[in-house]
């Protein structure tokens, strides 16, 4: 999915929030942990007589000479280390007020996930009081088809003979597991991460007479064996990025509440 479609998506979200009983909507709360991981350096730096500077300034190599009156010693060092960073929602938070610069201050924001009916995903940001921001851009994934899926579906119709009227009930729920890629993208840096994801739904209704619809709600989202690439815009070396990814159980929202940030 396109960021100009993903945009688009987030516009028709806001337009039918004053219809917005028609809709079954959702918001998940997400939780990011991943954990970025590259090479660097392994050594302390030293003079040309091997001695470890005072400033013990970090180095991948060293070079240094010791001579007596017997025989010259050249040394050559090299060291490096694999050093980690954590992904969570605090990082990306930084990077939303660092980098993109939508927000001053990340105390008391939380990433969330808006499902409206078919569209589902969306990544915004919200904090109580505040409108909530799209950051769709800089957080999405591409689902595949499921590769496992166990689903129940149950549809009951009544009819009072007496009155003809009916009544519809319907029940249902699904478990699938599919392959997910998930994008995380800023100035400074993209994620690319890939994996699998393991969902749930239950169907609910909504409405009442002839507006009465039923729609399944998403349940937890778990993204597992997430692995991919870091990739820095100032050309440093990739990172390795590994983790997980997960949504939780969506809450019924209504979108006129959610848009104004109550």
């Amino acid at each position: 999915m396109t960021q100009k479609s993903l945009k688009q998506i987030s516009i028709t979200l806001a337009a039918i929030a004053i219809g917005s009983s028609v809709y079954a909507q959702t918001v998940s709360t997400v939780n990011l942990r991943l954990t970025e991981s590259v090479t660097g350096t392994g050594l302390f730096a030293k003079d040309e007589t091997g001695r470890m500077l005072r400033e013990r300034l970090p180095v991948f190599e060293n070079e240094y000479s010791k001579a007596n009156t017997r025989q010259d010693v050249y040394t050559y060092e090299y060291g490096s280390k694999v050093v980690k960073y954590k992904l969570s929602n605090k990082e990306f938070l930084e990077f939303i007020r660092d980098d993109v610069g939508l927000i001053d201050d990340i105390r008391g924001w939380a990433v969330v996930f808006l499902t409206v009916g078919d569209i589902s995903g969306i990544a915004y940001i919200t904090k109580r009081g505040e409108v909530p921001i799209d950051v769709s851009e800089h957080l999405h994934a591409t689902v595949g088809e499921p590769i496992a899926i166990q689903d129940s579906y149950k549809y009951v119709l009544t009819t009072t003979l007496s009155t003809n009227e009916r009544k519809l009930r319907e029940t249902g729920s699904y478990k699938s597991k599919e392959l997910i890629s998930v994008t995380a993208e800023f100035p400074s840096v993209i994620y690319n991460i890939y994996g699998t994801v393991e969902s749930s739904g239950r169907l609910k209704t909504y409405g009442s007479g002839e507006l009465q619809y039923s729609e399944y709600a998403p349940g937890t989202q778990n993204m597992k064996n997430l692995a991919g690439t870091a990739q820095y815009e100032n050309g440093d070396d990739p990172g390795v990025v590994d983790g997980s990814i997960s949504a939780a159980t969506g809450k019924d929202v209504d979108l006129d509440d959610f848009f104004a940030g109550s």
